[in-house]
């Protein structure tokens, strides 16, 4: 769903160049641009020829979310971009390397002058449902929110089915390769009354509490009146993902999810619906370190 693209800065030298990717790259899109070198923002603007032109994409790129890896800090100046960037994907992978002049034909390689949206992966898809291909198909928003929110009504992680998927993606967050502050997990879900919600935020507190101490993530749990709970989503405070059944694992194999990024205007709603202010009815809360 969300994959990582490396481009070389100098490849970027006008107003439409800018514009051209801006239409094709942001969460939105479901394709982020990785800051490699961390001066990549200035690298793109001291390129940029005309004033007028720097200006217009200095002001664009303010709302610009690009993946600052950790290892970027190894990034050798004295060699060419496209070296590092071929060191830095023998580390982790990108889905694609765009270059200003192709030194040679690769799978993972790009010339910036031929690429298009039919040379890029799609971000919409249908996903399995197992636990390590539904954590992969988030891998990105995981790693890189400070704030995740699973929302789920049925989000019942004494069994099984939604104990595995949730370990996995826990396992994803904790081994994020991307710098970020501090960060937490908030889980929104369902009961019909008081004491269902008690005991299901006491269950819950139990099963997940050593898995929470060996990562070392606080979580927030709220269980809310599950009549007032309808789709299931997956948040962070750059995006949101919609499972349309559900955030637990199938037990046949060949099941498979129609999943899809939040449309901008759902998901700025949604996020401040499930929040500490939820206008929800809380009917437990508890927190988890």
């Amino acid at each position: 769903m969300f994959r990582e693209y490396a481009i070389e800065p100098e490849a970027i030298s006008t107003w439409e160049q800018f514009r051209f990717l801006d239409s094709l790259f942001g969460w939105s899109q479901g394709r982020l641009i990785s800051e490699l070198p961390s001066s990549w923002r200035l690298d793109v603007i001291k390129n940029i020829h005309r004033p007028i032109e720097q200006a217009k994409v200095t002001e664009k790129m303010r709302n610009w979310h690009l993946l600052n890896r950790k290892a970027s800090d190894l990034f050798n100046s004295t060699e060419q971009w496209f070296v590092n960037a071929l060191v830095e994907h023998g580390r982790l992978n990108f889905e694609k390397i765009v270059v200003k002049n192709l030194p040679t034909p690769a799978n993972h390689l790009l010339d910036f002058d031929d690429f298009d949206s039919t040379t890029l992966h799609s971000p919409d898809g249908i996903v399995p449902r197992q636990a390590k291909d539904m954590a992969l198909a988030m891998k990105l928003l995981l790693q890189t929110g400070k704030v995740i929110k699973f929302i789920d009504p049925h989000f019942d992680l004494t069994k099984k089915r939604f104990l595995k998927p949730f370990t996995e993606f826990v396992q994803t967050i904790v081994a994020s390769p991307y710098k970020r502050d501090s960060f937490h997990i908030e889980i929104y879900t369902g009961a019909k009354h008081e004491y269902e919600a008690n005991e299901k935020a006491k269950d819950i507190t139990l099963k997940i509490g050593s898995l929470t101490k060996l990562a070392g993530i606080k979580i927030f749990i709220y269980i809310l009146k599950n009549d007032q709970m309808h789709n299931r989503y997956v948040m962070s405070e750059l995006t949101g993902v919609t499972w349309p059944n559900g955030l637990d694992e199938s037990s046949n194999q060949g099941d498979n999810d129609c999943v899809s990024i939040m449309q901008q205007a759902e998901y700025d709603k949604l996020f401040k619906v499930y929040s500490a202010t939820c206008p929800i009815r809380v009917l437990d809360s508890r927190v988890i370190h």
